[in-house]
């Protein structure tokens, strides 16, 4: 078998690469994803994501993958880990450059090494690895970061010798009813914090409907979310779901107009990584995976108001980019969540990730749960401090996830 190292996407056939990515949970690793990515990101995100993808083939045939970029900054990551600089500059030791697993500037969970099913997963992880840890010695490579890793493949690389960060994000379950104390702030944390409920805990029945979903709320907070619902009636707003399929053209394009409104509003915060090109190129390869919801005065669907856009596959849903024009009361509130989550319970979705931040997702439906980010590094001095400080945040955000969690009004807490 032979490993390659590919300074592109487009230098890696696309049906080899998408017949890898097909069974894995995450649409945001597939070919047309990550070829947008990469060439319709303004020149920011392109000279800060330098690609490093690392291929395996069997007699030509293209075997398994591994997704990743040269990274000389935290730009885009969403890690905020200046404290492991810090601690690196404290010890003399190079933090940067690093090699990082991750769909640049998407902070959805799901990264993981793309492996053809026909072949034994772990000793073709344990090739990549090898392959990856050679480049990073001959490159001056000082460590190795797989951002929001697939939380199915945490411990399997932990027994790899990487270090496990625990982090926090939200999530929506159809007819998902909560366990107590899913996490515990112990030895154990990793076993059984996948955020994924543990076994049994999942009702057989889905919610066969919105109202269904409602009445999981304690009364107070279900006549707060039939309020925001009616604020959009009253001044004569709808919100209408248009997959990407029945989209027309000029949806894409006002899509990016939604999300450059959005990022005007933070400054010199803004996180405006995209450019055009890369919405009007969903529509020519990954309509099947668009969703838009899309807020407008009644009966004009061809006048949008506000808009977000979310991704889908194999019954999950995500929460991408959203917008308005508008100041509008709860418009976010119906655009984002209540509509999306309407569409969800109608079309068997199995779970719905919003996007990280935001204490209010407690308040209409979504709960707590932990993202895992995976570290290597190759001074062992560094890494010892790391792993010891690791350990002490993972205890404190368990305990924060369970306390998130404990305030949701849900009926159970009446």
């Amino acid at each position: 078998m032979e490993l390659e190292w590919n300074t592109s996407i487009e230098q890696i056939e696309p049906a080899g690469w998408n017949a890898l990515a097909h069974d894995i949970a995450s649409p945001f690793f597939e070919w047309e994803w990550l070829h947008l990515m990469e060439t319709c990101g303004n020149l920011k995100l392109r000279t800060l994501w330098i690609p490093c993808h690392l291929t395996l083939r069997d007699e030509g045939v293209l075997v398994a993958a591994a997704p990743l970029y040269i990274k000389w900054h935290g730009t885009g990551e969403f890690q905020y880990d200046t404290i492991w600089e810090t601690i690196a500059l404290k010890l003399n030791v190079d933090y940067y450059p690093k090699l990082v697993g991750m769909c640049p500037v998407t902070t959805v969970p799901g990264y993981r090494f793309l492996i053809d099913k026909n072949y034994d997963q772990r000793a073709m992880t344990k090739r990549l690895l090898e392959g990856i840890e050679e480049f990073c010695h001959k490159n001056g490579v000082c460590g190795i970061s797989f951002l929001f890793a697939d939380p199915d493949w945490v411990a399997e690389m932990e027994e790899m010798g990487f270090a496990v960060l625990l982090q926090q994000s939200y999530l929506w379950e159809n007819n998902y009813q909560q366990p107590d104390n899913l996490i515990k702030p112990d030895s154990s944390i990793i076993e059984g914090s996948s955020g994924n409920p543990p076994e049994n805990q999942f009702s057989n029945q889905s919610y066969n409907s919105l109202e269904d979903f409602l009445g999981e709320f304690n009364s107070n907070q279900r006549k707060n979310i039939k309020k925001e619902m009616r604020l959009l009636k009253d001044v004569d707003f709808e919100v209408s779901i248009i997959p990407g399929e029945d989209a027309p053209e000029e949806l894409f394009a006002s899509m990016f107009g939604f999300y450059n409104i959005t990022n005007d509003k933070y400054g010199e915060y803004a996180l405006k990584y995209l450019e055009k090109s890369f919405f009007t190129g969903l529509s020519a390869g990954c309509r099947n995976r668009t969703l838009f919801s899309v807020a407008h005065k009644k009966g004009q669907l061809e006048n949008p108001l506000g808009m977000s856009m979310l991704i889908h596959k194999n019954g999950r849903l995500f929460g991408r980019y959203w917008g308005t024009e508008q100041d509008v009361d709860s418009l976010y509130f119906n655009c984002c969540y209540y509509e999306p989550i309407k569409w969800a319970i109608d079309n068997n979705i199995s779970t719905y990730d919003p996007g990280m931040g935001g204490l209010f997702k407690l308040r209409r439906g979504f709960r707590a749960v932990p993202t895992y980010v995976l570290h290597k590094y190759f001074d062992p001095d560094f890494f010892t401090v790391m792993e010891a400080q690791i350990e002490r945040i993972n205890n404190l955000m368990a305990n924060q996830i369970d306390k998130l969690n404990s305030v949701r009004p849900f009926s159970s807490k009446e």
